[in-house]
């Protein structure tokens, strides 16, 4: 029996990681592919000979075993005496070709060597590189049609740890399909210049691409395992995957086999019958009596004892509670090192011999020591990748055939990077790699849920990290019976669309949205910005610029096409314009825009990098009821070699007015839904002029009449790949993500218009701007589908010299009114 949806007040939701072709847009001098000073580690015999790093005098260093001067047994000693002290800049070079032993799943040693060289340099010339170098990575040769190979991930895992501890402008990457070793590196150097979300970008087949995380919706579809599955879960025995296997046999007969490193034998019963209190009780006597035993024990190797009688303490508990649940015969316990591939070979067998199929694997097995860069031992920063790594490749090549669905438990850590675990996100990154390749290249049913942080169990848990987590507030803590429910949730979905699920919250929201805006798309609940990142201040005005991303943020653009081109609505400018009004008074609403001009458009072309848009703010007012701020919109453009194209294009401008709360209007009568002639809207008939679809196409018939026009407005969630992302979470508990009502402003301002010589005949016209936008509603356009059963009537009326557009609510109340908008007119067809 399954556990119940996940409620709306869940603190995380599931993302997905997805690759968005994003051309290359320079916002800064690079840095040479290869400068001076500069150390070169790679695996590869051929990068290192290269003429180009000859040529270039710089410090080369090779890991592959038959090289000359490769070191098997590597410290920060030797590594020290190895290389020059004057170094600036390190550069690392992973050949992927070569960087997995033949017909196996394990890294190659020189790809496993240079991972250790590569955290070494970084420790060791940490403060060169802050101050006047930079740290680069280039996974040359990877597959052309394919996701990346997993050893790729463990460098960019490490990347990402690096971009904190060394500075985002200093520290990038490129994994590419290129083999030429020049290019390769011609490649790292374009992406010096550029303002990226992850340290890395992949080029394939001639197209950069970045990864962002987008939200995706869990399908409730069923159980994909049988009701008495054979599950294996390497470190089964502690922490959330105990407590998710003891969640899986409260509803299903399961037939468990746990992984684990405690050797259970070694330990007397009589630890296992104390108590907690008892157990810390005894601490400082179990210390002593070794200390006796042996004088030179350090406090650290005492420690490191204790520890492991808390471990088999604890494995015990799980193994005993299993057993309650399930029978004594149906919970089987293997002692055993992952990281030794004899050993795991050992344990494949027996268990193969009591069930020759495996209905489910988790690879749960963690080893975590967080530590500064700096402090960081190479001892430490093996153990905590081969733990996961080694021990993946082990238990693959052991039971993967014998596997039907397989789950890694990876982090978030590894997905978007943290200070001082450059070696925790390598090996959770290189896991997400692995899931990814065995999904898409193999078929295979496996994925990677990359978790957030446990507050009530695990290594979060623990009362030293438990509190630094909750300290630090950069990821968001999620209780016990929701990190259960989440991966519920997982198990029912029927097939991957994609292998790496990451589960983000609010803290990690602000986390990352700080360090690295744009990289999570908006849909969590609370009020994020769309259009706002990268704030600058002056002492007149106040400034926010991104760029705009059709495939992805802006993938509305696509349904609002103006002769062929993905264009900005008006009204979408209009929710840039409130955003950054209300950024400078916070708590605030707008509730009119006056004076408003949209000057030319803001589109995307083909073949040319997205514009970079900038909105400017600029305070006229500082009532404190009512304050009035006046906003621009412009652009720049680039050609894809980095030079400007053609000065600053203006878009739009108005004066923002707020207040805290918009003012009510009297109730206006609804107009008879057969008065007027009915009428196509000319709007949906104007291609290739102008091209509406999805959720810009909400609008009915038109009836006209003496004084004006009316129809009627209905969101349509039309389901297309470019659905803007106000319609993306569409459904119960689905957040807000606009302060404007966009879609019904846009409707609203559609006004047909009649040829004055010949009546029978209607024009459209594009919006150049209105006098004013009176807003009688805090709602945006999900909260009005939510709210009204019936559709909302739109009525355009002249009254004098004066036309007005109202948009009314099924109750009559008006939600708002646009004065006297302007229009160039295209002709459209006799109606």
């Amino acid at each position: 029996m399954p556990h119940p949806a996940l409620p709306e007040t869940a603190s995380v939701r599931r993302h997905a990681l997805h690759e968005i072709p994003m051309p290359l847009t320079p916002v800064r001098d690079g840095i040479e592919a290869v400068p001076p000073a500069t150390l070169v580690l790679t695996n590869s015999p051929r990068v290192a000979d290269h003429p180009s790093l000859e040529k270039r005098a710089v410090q080369v260093l090779c890991t592959d075993p038959a090289r000359q001067g490769a070191s098997a047994g590597e410290s920060s000693t030797t590594f020290s005496q190895r290389t020059d002290d004057s170094i600036e800049h390190v550069r690392v070079v992973l050949d992927t070709s070569t960087a997995r032993e033949p017909g196996s799943q394990h890294p190659t040693t020189a790809c496993t060597r240079l991972h250790e060289l590569a955290f070494l340099a970084a420790q060791r010339y940490r403060e060169r590189i802050r101050e006047s170098g930079s740290y680069g990575v280039v996974a040359l040769g990877a597959p052309a049609s394919s996701p990346p190979t997993p050893e790729t991930g463990l460098f960019t895992g490490l990347l990402k740890c690096l971009a904190w501890e060394l500075g985002r402008e200093l520290t990038f990457g490129v994994v590419t399909d290129q083999t030429d070793v020049e290019r390769a590196l011609e490649q790292l150097a374009e992406e010096s210049t550029c303002s990226r979300r992850f340290p890395h970008a992949l080029r394939r087949g001639g197209t950069r691409y970045e990864e962002r995380l987008v939200p995706t919706v869990a399908e409730q579809s069923g159980d994909p395992i049988p009701s008495s599955p054979v599950v294996v879960a390497s470190g089964g025995g502690r922490g959330l995957t105990s407590l998710i296997l003891r969640s899986l046999a409260t509803q299903r007969n399961l037939k468990v086999w746990l992984l684990g490193s405690p050797d259970l034998d070694s330990v007397s019963d009589e630890v296992f019958r104390m108590s907690e209190d008892e157990f810390a009780a005894w601490r400082p006597e179990f210390m002593r009596a070794i200390k006796r035993r042996e004088p030179h024990a350090k406090p650290n190797e005492l420690k490191r004892r204790f520890t492991e009688l808390e471990h088999a303490r604890e494995t015990k508990h799980t193994i005993d509670r299993l057993r309650e649940l399930l029978g004594r015969d149906r919970v089987r316990y293997i002692a055993c090192d992952l990281r030794d591939p004899d050993g795991m070979g050992r344990a494949a067998q027996r268990i193969l011999a009591e069930d020759p199929s495996v209905d489910f694997l988790i690879h749960g097995a963690v080893f975590s020591h967080p530590a500064a860069l700096t402090a960081k031992t190479l001892e430490d920063f093996r153990k905590v990748r081969d733990v996961k790594v080694r021990g993946y490749c082990n238990l693959k090549e052991a039971l993967g055939e014998h596997t039907r669905t397989w789950c890694n438990f990876g982090s978030v850590v590894g997905t978007l990077g943290l200070p001082g675990d450059v070696d925790y996100a390598s090996a959770n990154d290189y896991l997400a790699a692995a899931a990814q390749a065995s999904n898409v290249v193999n078929g295979n049913d496996e994925y990677t849920l990359a978790w957030t942080w446990w507050r009530e169990s695990g290594f979060g848990g623990r009362r030293l990290a438990g509190g630094h987590m909750a300290r630090t507030g950069w990821l968001t803590g999620v209780t016990n019976d929701e990190g259960v429910q989440h991966f519920e949730e997982e198990l029912q979905q029927p097939r991957r669309g994609r292998a790496t699920i990451a589960l983000l919250g609010e803290a990690e929201y602000r986390t990352y949205g700080r360090e690295m805006p744009g990289l999570v798309v908006p849909g969590f609940a609370g009020e994020a910005s769309l259009y706002l990142e990268n704030r600058q201040e002056t002492e007149t005005a106040t400034t926010w610029s991104r760029q705009l991303e059709p495939y992805l943020r802006d993938r509305h653009l696509w349904e609002h096409r103006v002769h062929g081109y993905p264009t900005m609505p008006g009204a979408e400018e209009l929710e840039m314009m409130a955003e950054a009004a209300r950024a400078l008074f916070p708590g605030m609403r707008p509730v009119v825009f006056s004076d408003v001009r949209f000057l030319s458009f803001l589109r995307v072309y083909p073949h040319q990098p997205p514009p970079i848009y900038t909105i400017t703010a600029s305070v006229v007012d500082t009532n404190p009821d009512h304050p009035r701020i006046t906003v621009e919109v412009s652009s720049r453009r680039y050609h894809v070699n980095g030079h400007q194209l053609g000065p600053r294009r203006h878009h739009a401008s108005a004066h923002v007015e707020l207040a805290e709360q918009p003012s009510p209007v009297d109730a206006e009568p609804l107009p008879s839904s057969r008065s007027g002639r009915e009428i196509t809207d000319p709007y949906y008939r104007a291609r290739p002029l102008l091209e509406l679809s999805g959720p810009y196409a909400s609008t009915g018939p038109l009836r006209l009449n003496e004084r004006g026009s009316s129809t009627w407005f209905r969101l349509r969630a039309v389901e297309t790949s470019h659905t803007p992302v106000v319609l993306d979470g569409d459904g119960p508990g689905a957040p807000r993500t606009r302060l404007l009502p966009t879609l019904l402003i846009d409707a609203t301002t559609r006004v047909p218009i009649r040829d004055s010589e010949a009546p029978e005949r209607i024009g459209i016209g594009i919006p150049t701007g209105y006098d004013r936008l009176w807003l009688h509603t805090e709602h945006d356009d999900i909260e009005h589908h939510r709210s009204y059963d019936r559709a909302i009537t739109i009525r355009h009326e002249h009254h004098s010299d004066v036309l007005r557009c109202r948009a009314v609510a099924p109750d009559r109340r008006t939600l708002l009114i646009i004065e006297n908008p302007r229009f160039h007119e295209l002709r459209g067809e006799e109606a």
